[in-house]
């Protein structure tokens, strides 16, 4: 039998929040076609900066984590146009052949 505890104050769920606006922020800039500050990502996560290095050692490695999820968005982006390929070639074939 599996015992969950419930996280009473919030830090665990507030830290988790954190983290993702971290992400976010620095997202936000990759797209804009910048590479994000440590100033600019906690102004617009509205964290501090000792935040941001509690969730990562590094600048760097929030700079990957804000570059795996654009490639996840990107990978999902690849896989609907694929869908929609092939759906268009089977639409297409049975045109021909109706």
């Amino acid at each position: 039998m599996k015992i969950v505890m419930k996280d009473t104050d919030g830090r665990r769920c507030r830290s988790e929040r954190t983290r993702e606006a971290l992400i976010a922020a620095c997202v936000a800039v990759l797209r804009e076609g910048r590479v994000p500050t440590i100033v600019e990502i906690c102004e617009r996560a509205k964290c501090s900066h000792r935040s941001l290095f509690w969730h990562f050692e590094r600048i760097e490695s929030l700079h990957s984590a804000g570059l795996a999820v654009i490639l996840a968005h990107l990978n999902n982006l690849q896989e609907t146009l694929h869908i929609i390929s092939h759906e268009t070639q089977v639409l297409a074939e049975q045109s021909r052949s109706a």
